[in-house]
């Protein structure tokens, strides 16, 4: 199972980078910018060529898969109160679902009855 995830991420990944490429040809996922940080020599070189050099350049895609679980126990499982501070309001929001139904929280506003 985790290969076929991997396969497909991968893939996914693949899509996006072609289309910002070949269509948009912008470096809109900022690989200028880690080129700039890992090799600045290299991009001093390079940088006014960049928006030319772009949509050529070749690349490797590696997704590294590891599943927790493949079974769901009772319904969706949620993150670990120590993972929620990751995206303090969001999470907290879906920690707090339960039996489909949204408990009153801090987005009152959001409920499904």
């Amino acid at each position: 199972m985790e290969e076929i995830n991997k396969q497909v991420i991968e893939k996914e990944l693949r899509k996006t980078v072609d289309k910002a490429q070949k269509e948009f040809k912008s470096d809109i996922l900022r690989f200028g910018s880690a080129l700039n940080k890992k090799y600045p020599g290299k991009w001093n070189e390079i940088k006014d060529k960049w928006s030319d050099l772009f949509p050529k350049v070749e690349y490797t895609v590696n997704a590294n898969v590891t599943l927790r679980t493949t079974q769901l126990k009772q319904g969706p499982t949620y993150p670990p109160e120590e993972e929620l501070s990751v995206f303090p309001s969001l999470c907290q929001n879906l920690y707090n679902i339960q039996h489909d139904v949204i408990q009153q929280n801090e987005c009152e506003d959001y409920r499904i009855q």
